[in-house]
């Protein structure tokens, strides 16, 4: 009886370096992507992305302040 020689798996291979993702263009920064957390307004990706502004997403939102967003 034979043994087969182990074959190296992906885990062993070397891990490419990743790329430097590139900067978000301002524009970017002000649109809307998620909402303000008094359910009011619109939050931009910089009030999300902020840890000290309080925001909220769509699921969040009851069904009557959803009908009240414009």
């Amino acid at each position: 009886m034979t043994t087969r020689k182990k074959t190296t798996s992906k885990k062993g291979a070397k891990k490419r370096r990743s790329r430097r993702s590139a900067p978000v263009p301002k524009k970017q920064w002000e649109m809307p992507v998620g909402f303000s957390a008094d359910g009011i307004g619109h939050a931009t990706l910089r009030h999300v992305v902020d840890p000290d502004v309080p925001t909220m997403q769509l699921s969040d939102l009851t069904l009557e302040q959803r009908a009240g967003m414009r």
